[in-house]
């Protein structure tokens, strides 16, 4: 036997439905969003951006026409701190 095939409660399209009213991209969708970020992957998203504004930074060629050598300097610094704070809060999320 079949799905149910009627709207769905929250995207009002008329399609199988799967539980609680709800259509299969709806019920994913909420499933999702419920989910929370796990904090070690979130660390590794803000460690994998910083990283790669730093790359971006290193390349002289077009960073010095927009930014001084010194305020370069000075934005890398901060960014390499960040990067350490970032790293000891996933070390001491791995060790609880």
């Amino acid at each position: 036997m079949g799905r149910t095939i009627a709207k769905c409660i929250q995207c009002r399209q008329e399609r199988e439905i799967v539980s609680f009213g709800l259509c299969a991209m709806c019920l994913m969708a909420s499933r999702r969003a419920a989910e929370p970020l796990s904090a070690q992957r979130e660390c590794n998203r803000m460690r994998a951006r910083f990283s790669r504004i730093l790359e971006l930074l290193d390349d002289a060629d077009t960073t010095h026409v927009v930014l001084s050598a010194e305020d370069c300097s000075l934005v890398k610094n901060i960014i390499i701190r960040t990067l350490e704070l970032i790293g000891r809060r996933q070390s001491k999320q791995l060790e609880s």
